[in-house]
């Protein structure tokens, strides 16, 4: 009896990390598409930045060398 008793402990503890592996997992796979997004979002801002100063370089007299992106202004 005491050896079934062990077993249930063993397995209920095994059952307890494996959950806890997973909520790990799950977090750490969160937090990356997280990052990847906020990369990607800023990757386009900066390309919609440019975009938006070349229009801007067509539309008016300016030479289009003197615009410049927001994010390399200094």
């Amino acid at each position: 009896m005491e050896e079934g008793k062990e077993k249930e402990v063993e397995e209920k503890q095994k059952g307890e990390e494996e959950k806890e592996e997973e909520k790990e997992e799950e977090e750490e796979e969160q937090q990356e598409q997280e990052e990847e997004e906020k990369e990607e979002w800023e990757m386009g801002g900066g390309l919609l930045r440019l975009d938006i100063a070349a229009r801007f370089a067509n539309m008016s007299n300016t030479a289009p060398h003197i615009i410049t992106p927001a994010h390399s202004q200094e």
